[in-house]
């Protein structure tokens, strides 16, 4: 009796989380989808029912690509979300090194820190290997460092660095800090119980806490864990553990090569 007790329970609290996420992502797609794209319509509409100045266009269009990149993102998040629950999260493990994609994710990203004058420093090494599945590391660190320009103030700093965790670890520390408006303690426990909160940056920048969830997932199937260290005021500090290429496998390369 008591076993049944606890299976109906544990049931009925993941059907209510299930009811939780369904409910914010409808939310999401009738609202943070719904506006931009409405937003860029009226703009259009402007466009075209009357004359305007070619600083007024050149204004207009900005304002479309803004919002338009705030709708992608958003898709984005929710496809590749809503693919990892109906499928699960398979990894393609590889050996790969960690510069390449943090470098690629940097100038992805290179118009939107520009927007907000801000410097990103990676500061890690480029002689660092990883071992698990590069598309889920790309998008852990391109969704770090997209939150923290939301969060940044103008004219900020973001440094992204990375330590071995001492001799004999099989895994890298990974942090990602800025120095903007930083997370209270209610979103850090939101964000500890892997739960979504809508939240703006510094410049109404909105956030679902999609990506971030979704980065959370990544992480734990790659073997990893995550954590945030922040005072609300003084900018935030996301660590992520990923795994590094191991002897084994550094063996294995040398064979390949010497054969």
């Amino acid at each position: 009796l008591a076993v049944n007790f606890y299976k109906n329970k544990q049931l009925n609290k993941r059907l209510t989380s299930s009811n939780l996420i369904k409910d914010k992502l409808f939310s999401i797609i009738g609202h943070d989808l719904r506006n931009p794209i409405g937003g860029i319509t009226q703009l259009l509409a402007v466009m075209e029912e009357r004359h305007i100045t070619a600083e007024e266009h050149q204004v207009m269009v900005s304002e479309m690509r803004k919002q338009g990149n705030v709708t992608l993102e958003i898709l984005n998040a929710l496809l590749n979300w809503g693919e990892a629950q109906l499928k699960g999260i398979h990894i393609k493990p590889t050996d790969f090194k960690a510069k390449n994609s943090i470098s690629k994710n940097i100038m992805a990203l290179h118009g939107q820190a520009n927007d907000k004058l801000i410097t990103i420093n990676d500061d890690t090494s480029s002689e660092l290997i990883m071992h698990g599945d590069i598309n889920h590391f790309e998008f852990i660190t391109r969704n770090l460092i997209s939150n923290a320009l939301n969060f940044s103030h103008l004219g900020g700093v973001i440094a992204i660095t990375a330590d071995n965790n001492g001799p004999g670890s099989h895994e890298i520390i990974f942090s990602v800090k800025d120095h903007g408006k930083g997370i209270s303690k209610a979103q850090q426990g939101l964000f500890s119980k892997s739960d979504m909160d809508i939240s703006f940056g510094t410049k109404g920048e909105k956030g679902t806490g999609i990506g971030l969830m979704l980065s959370k997932e990544f992480i734990k199937a790659n073997k990893g864990r995550i954590w945030v260290e922040s005072e609300e005021g003084n900018g935030a500090t996301f660590y992520f553990t990923f795994p590094k290429q191991d002897s084994v496998s550094v063996v294995k390369q040398a064979e390949h090569i010497e054969a």
